[in-house]
């Protein structure tokens, strides 16, 4: 369950919507408001958890050909605390 955001926010700035992705590893870009008590992202890539970022890069590896959607949620710094401040996009590595 999502606990309110408290003034966080992400914004998934790169890979853009319907991107293709030459290769296994996708570089990630997002623009991260933490508001009250927010931390760090954590990325679901196919509802499943691929990773977790502070700042505002980092890069996804070992994806399988296809396409694949991908889920940041801003995350308190408890890492069990996922807020209501996720943004997603849809895009396809080959």
């Amino acid at each position: 369950t999502l606990k309110p955001a408290q003034g966080a926010s992400v914004k998934i700035v790169s890979p853009k919507p319907g991107q293709l992705i030459k290769g296994d590893s996708v570089p990630l870009e997002f623009k991260l408001v933490k508001g009250k008590i927010g931390e760090h992202v954590h990325a679901y890539v196919d509802g499943e958890m691929a990773g977790m970022f502070k700042g505002s890069k980092g890069t996804l590896n070992g994806l399988k050909p296809g396409t694949h959607t991908l889920e940041l949620r801003v995350t308190t710094g408890d890492h069990n605390t996922e807020l209501n401040a996720t943004d997603k996009v849809s895009f396809t590595t080959k």
